[in-house]
């Protein structure tokens, strides 16, 4: 990846105070919407907008996608490489700070 996708991929991810922080939750584990909404403090909603779209930049994957309830989030290798790179040049999100 060349620094401007790479800066690209920033913007997407500042643009929203929520999408770091979530990146960041699934970076090492599995986690369905409502536990992400719990430990962020967000509703369930902003939770599964969020993940949609980083489902669509390929930083995350869902995987159980058949399932309607109960699906279950992780990040992909993509999305660890741009979460790394994230905390390098800008530190943690505040948000993912906060954390419990």
């Amino acid at each position: 990846m060349d620094e401007e996708d790479l800066f690209i991929m920033f913007g997407f991810l500042k643009i929203s105070k929520f999408r770091a922080s979530i990146l960041m939750a699934l970076e090492d584990d599995v986690m369905m919407p409502s536990e992400l909404a719990h430990m962020l403090n967000l509703k369930p909603a902003q939770i599964s907008n969020a993940l949609m779209d980083m489902k669509g930049k390929n930083l995350v994957r869902c995987l159980n996608e058949k399932v309607n309830k109960g699906r279950l989030y992780t990040c992909t290798d993509y999305g660890r490489d741009i979460m790394h790179e994230y905390v390098h040049y800008f530190g943690y999100p505040p948000e993912a700070l906060h954390v419990s």
